[in-house]
């Protein structure tokens, strides 16, 4: 019995590994140079509806352990910018150029939607577009929740829940995250 179990698993692995093959050669566009380690995991929608998008644009970099979810909504990684380890990105979501996302942030652009009966809906969302202005830095642990900007030139601190808009030249920190000082453009 445990031969099998072993067998099944081990079937089961490479087939996942077959289709982040698959979504690494056709589904994403890629400019050169730029990298996805080996063990991040891609989630594009292939099926169904219109295919979803991940682009990633020259230099940009997704680290170890990340999963980078388009099925919602298109995840654009902008110029020279990084995700970080252990990092969850579910779009629909815009990263600028010169972008540092630590590691362990969660990202994402879309929400469960309750129906009127209270109970969570499995086919409804709450979609609102995240967009990163260029030259941030997300801090580790950080939270972005959908439909927040974070303007350009501003800095996230580590663990920080972002509910709200962050002004362009900002440092943010807390739960909810507030603007604690403002920089000189």
């Amino acid at each position: 019995m445990n031969l099998l179990l072993f067998f099944r698993d081990l079937i089961k692995q490479f087939f996942l590994y077959a289709i982040q093959i698959y979504v690494r050669l056709f589904c994403i566009k890629r400019e050169y140079p730029s990298s996805i380690h080996i063990t991040a995991r891609l989630e594009p929608k292939i099926k169904r509806m219109r295919a979803r998008t991940l682009v990633l644009q020259k230099k940009s970099f997704i680290e170890q352990h990340s999963i980078i979810n388009s099925t919602i909504g298109d995840v654009v990684v902008g110029e020279n910018s990084g995700v970080g380890i252990n990092s969850i990105i579910i779009g629909p979501v815009k990263v600028g150029r010169n972008v540092r996302i630590a590691q362990n942030c969660f990202i994402s652009g879309e929400n469960r939607v309750k129906e009127s009966s209270g109970q969570l809906s499995n086919n409804s969302y709450d979609i609102r577009p995240v967009e990163i202005g260029d030259n941030v830095w997300v801090g580790a642990g950080s939270i972005i929740l959908p439909g927040v900007t974070i303007g350009a030139n501003s800095i996230i601190g580590a663990g920080a829940v972002v509910t709200k808009d962050i002004e362009k030249n900002s440092l943010a920190v807390g739960n909810p995250a507030i603007v604690k000082k403002k920089f000189m453009p």
